[in-house]
């Protein structure tokens, strides 16, 4: 610090202080204190300031610091490239940054990483001899020792804000005194690291690094964060709970989220890639057609699915699909709206680019569908075949951003989509007012979403578009789905006798178009076919706070929450938390458990929790992409609450209308 600082009168922020500074500071040196822990700070003597709050989402002033210290704290972190963007913003050009932690590249950072926290608990009660280790906010904590945290991966990502590197030292346990003292836990040490740095060919290293960072005086953040009013959690905690609580951090979430879908790129993995190529079709197909043999050749994608989720290359390739882009379209633009930032807006424009490149071949039409072939119990949807499932949701997207940026191509692309949908796919008539529509232009009726869908989107059309003829199909597609509903208030994925299963996001599908179906038109009957849905909805889809996905399941299922289920259920609830209050409890709530423990350290989502942990394997089309959309919502929706702007659904019946898709 001397050295770096030139000797200067020194503001010092100690992030994830602890109860005792790790380095002694001489000289003309004040200190500023945080920590999570209130019990930890009570017990320093050495600070200046101090602050409860997590050094993840604590905003500082910016250039407020000299110098920031963060010892042995990130590997502690769930998202330290949170706590790393904002030293990067609160420390002054030619202010220093301290970074001390495990290397997770080495023999102690994989056995810290790997095993749970009862084990590092017991290491310092019976290793250690600390008896209190682990209670009353005391050591050891828990421990995530994110990849991301390497010493390189720190590096690379302190670059791009003006941050180098000044100095860097390393050590290794079996350097301290501790170990050295204790032979038989010495030499086998010892012995394990040479044998693992042999065979990983010196990949594994020292068990601790030390990084000094310095700003460059000319060096700046590319993402500076905000400069915001931020309460201190005690007087948080005297605030009554209100709408949109989680409105700041969905707003950093969604800022991560666009930082990394840039990186990782706009094609991936899906939740079909198991069943998507040769090997996983012809399982399928078999399944569907002889159970007993099927299941034992579907039984090793299965067990993949269940333990391996990464295995999904083995049996195809990422790929791109429009209901994804479809997806981000809309939630970029409501970013935009949300904002005001340009680039949003733009990036909302290169979805809708996109998407007029990834139409359906061979139709005269715009519409868009899957690109793999898709085995279903009814047959074979080849690939390039329309969804009445996808289509609808690149209609919106593009209503939205013609609301936006009025363009006359959007508009001739959304007279060519209605055409589609009113034109190209079947209709049978199952009573003297409903039809049930068909799932594509080729095959059978009866699925209970594909007519909800195809009706609300026809309605919208005809609002849109301001064409009449549209509404008398998209009235008799409306009564299909409130004719079946069951007495319970449920809504079977089929009414063919065969596909009866009851499950969540097939449930909000129904019930957004619904919604919305109602909004646009008034229809009392959509309003109380969603009285009973709701009830059904709120007492049989939800597990411990978060959707439960099925109320009456098909099959097997391996996994206990899935994002997707996640991201439809914040959106019905935002569609619907003003006709029905509980859904504002069960909006918050979601929104905290998904903020708590499905976003990852590189900013993307969990796709699912497993059995036995998580699948980490980012799909763009199974949950990324409507989790986007859906957070984005709801920022919208907390600005609009903020400056009490409420558009009149009489005169603006549309804008708002589609905001819940």
């Amino acid at each position: 610090m001397d050295e770096q600082l030139d000797g200067r009168p020194v503001r010092l922020l100690e992030a994830g202080c602890g109860s005792a500074s790790h380095l002694n500071f001489g000289g003309d040196v004040r200190i500023t204190g945080i920590d999570i822990s209130q019990k930890q700070l009570e017990r320093h003597v050495s600070l200046n300031e101090k602050i409860v709050g997590d050094i993840q989402r604590y905003e500082f002033a910016p250039r407020s610091f000299d110098a920031i210290i963060c010892w042995d704290v990130l590997e502690h972190l769930p998202q330290p490239k949170l706590a790393l963007h904002k030293f990067a913003g609160s420390i002054k050009p030619g202010g220093i940054v301290i970074l001390k932690l495990p290397n997770v590249l080495s023999l102690k950072g994989l056995i810290t990483k790997f095993f749970p926290h009862y084990v590092h608990v017991l290491a310092y009660r019976y290793f250690y001899g600390d008896k209190n280790a682990g209670k009353d906010d005391t050591a050891p904590f828990k421990t995530f020792l994110r990849f991301a945290v390497a010493r390189k991966a720190i590096e690379r990502f302190c670059k791009q804000y003006g941050l180098e590197t000044v100095f860097l030292g390393s050590s290794d346990v079996a350097s301290s005194h501790w170990l050295r003292n204790r032979k038989a836990a010495f030499l086998p040490y010892v012995m394990l690291k040479r044998s693992f740095q042999f065979l990983t060919a010196g990949l594994i290293g020292d068990s601790d690094f030390v990084l000094v960072l310095k700003k460059t005086e000319s060096g700046e953040a590319t993402h500076a964060p905000a400069v915001t009013e931020v309460r201190e959690p005690a007087e948080m905690a005297l605030l009554p709970m209100k709408p949109f609580i989680h409105a700041n951090e969905v707003q950093k979430v969604l800022e991560n989220f666009s930082i990394w879908l840039g990186d990782f790129g706009e094609v991936s993995y899906d939740h079909q890639s198991f069943y998507a190529g040769p090997t996983g079709r012809t399982a399928k197909s078999l399944y569907y057609r002889h159970k007993t043999l099927g299941t034992a050749a579907v039984a090793p994608m299965v067990f993949c699915e269940a333990f391996f989720p990464a295995a999904r290359k083995l049996f195809h390739h990422p790929m791109r699909l429009p209901i994804a882009d479809a997806h981000y379209a809309m939630g970029f633009a409501y970013l935009h709206e949300a904002t005001g930032n340009e680039f949003y807006a733009h990036k909302a424009m290169h979805f809708l680019e996109i998407l007029q490149k990834t139409r359906c071949p061979g139709f005269k039409e715009y519409c868009w569908g899957y690109p793999f072939d898709w085995v279903t119990q009814g047959g074979v949807i080849p690939a390039g075949i329309p969804l009445i499932t996808t289509t609808p949701y690149v209609f919106e997207a593009f209503v939205q951003m013609e609301q936006i940026r009025p363009h006359l191509k959007w508009r001739r692309i959304l007279e060519s989509i209605a055409r589609h949908v009113f034109a190209d796919y079947k209709d049978l008539q199952v009573s003297r007012t409903a039809s049930t529509c068909s799932y594509t232009p080729y095959d059978k009726m009866g699925v209970v979403n594909a007519s909800a869908y195809r009706a609300f989107t026809l309605t919208s059309a005809a609002k849109f578009l301001d064409d009449d003829r549209l509404l008398e199909v998209s009235q008799r597609n409306l009564n299909f789905v409130l004719e079946s509903q069951s007495p319970d208030g449920s809504w079977p994925y089929a009414m063919d006798a065969k596909r009866d299963f009851v499950d969540h996001f097939h449930t909000c599908f129904v019930m957004k178009s619904l919604a919305k179906i109602y909004l646009l038109t008034g229809n009392e009957d959509c309003m109380k076919a969603l009285k009973r849905g709701v009830d059904f909805y709120t007492r049989n889809l939800f597990e411990d706070g978060m959707p439960r996905p099925f109320a009456k399941a098909p099959r097997l299922t391996v996994y206990r929450h899935e994002l997707y289920d996640c991201a439809e259920c914040i959106n019905l609830c935002l569609l619907l938390r003003k006709y029905f209050p509980q859904l504002e409890t069960t909006l918050e709530t979601v929104t905290a458990g998904f903020l708590n423990h499905w976003v990852k350290s590189d900013g993307s989502f969990r796709s699912r929790r497993l059995m036995f942990g998580w699948d980490n394997v980012p799909m763009h089309r199974w949950g990324q992409s409507q989790m986007f959309r859906s957070l984005a919502l709801y920022l919208y929706e907390a600005q609009a609450a903020d400056t009490q702007v409420y558009e009149n659904l009489d005169s603006k019946f549309y804008v708002r209308d589609l905001r819940a898709a």
